[in-house]
């Protein structure tokens, strides 16, 4: 295999094509999976020569993703670069209004999905001189947000996975980070049956193109957390620097009135 190589969950849509079409344009051989056969094709199509591994397939599924990462191991000389685990689903509304399983399954996919994929993939890391692992988290892992309860919930988990990772594994000389955005156009939020109070209050501004700048970005600069906007910054450096100004600003920010 010539070059670097770089795989993505949830490759197909949004933010993970975004960054798929970037690290292609930038000369590397890209890999991923999603459960979208119809986006996947395309992808292959628009990724031409670059598509490396573009396969359908369950992150949640132990049994499928070792098959994956067997099967990219056989086509990169057990080696991989960067892993990104940017797949994950969002239902918005309080929590007594979401179902039960919908629920659990924003928990499964969205960290479940990302300690399967890590856990598989991380031989090929260790056997690739300076590998990177980058998590899409969110906004919601800087404070709890009403009507994203559980979904924030999972954020502050890949946070958590996230710092203690990058702790653990820089004795295998992998570097490991997160992207925290606030909300981005995507079908996740644009298709949503139900608009949470803080989307049409605060807007959304940013693009997916804009979040695969930030992940290439992180590969070219580590540090642990890549908060997105200037205003997200702010807003997280007076938390720490006001704790207790955190719960009101939240409240004002997000909660219906």
């Amino acid at each position: 295999m010539q070059g670097k190589n770089i795989f993505i969950t949830g490759i197909a849509n949004g933010i993970g094509k975004a960054t798929a079409l970037l690290f292609a344009q930038k000369g590397w051989l890209v890999s991923g999976v999603d459960l979208d056969e119809q986006a996947l094709q395309k992808l292959r199509t628009e990724l031409a020569s670059k598509a490396l591994f573009i396969q359908k397939a369950d992150i949640c599924n132990e049994t499928e993703m070792q098959a994956v990462f067997n099967s990219l191991a056989q086509q990169t000389s057990h080696q991989l670069n960067v892993l990104v685990n940017n797949a994950g689903i969002l239902r918005m509304g309080f929590f007594e209004n979401i179902p039960l399983a919908e629920q659990k399954r924003m928990i499964e996919v969205n960290f479940w999905g990302m300690v399967n994929t890590t856990y598989w993939a991380l031989p090929l890391l260790k056997n690739t001189p300076h590998a990177q692992i980058i998590n899409l988290s969110s906004a919601s892992a800087i404070y709890g947000v009403p009507e994203f309860c559980v979904y924030a919930a999972t954020k502050h988990a890949v946070r958590g996975f996230t710092e203690g990772l990058e702790i653990e594994f820089s004795r295998l000389n992998i570097q490991v980070s997160d992207i925290m955005p606030p909300f981005v156009n995507t079908d996740m939020l644009n298709k949503a049956p139900y608009k949470a109070w803080a989307v049409e209050k605060m807007g959304i501004h940013i693009q997916p193109h804009e979040i695969a700048q930030k992940i290439w970005h992180a590969v070219q600069k580590h540090k642990t957390h890549h908060i997105v906007t200037l205003k997200l910054k702010m807003l997280n450096f007076l938390g720490n620097l006001f704790p207790f100004i955190r719960k009101p600003l939240m409240t004002r920010l997000t909660m219906p009135k």
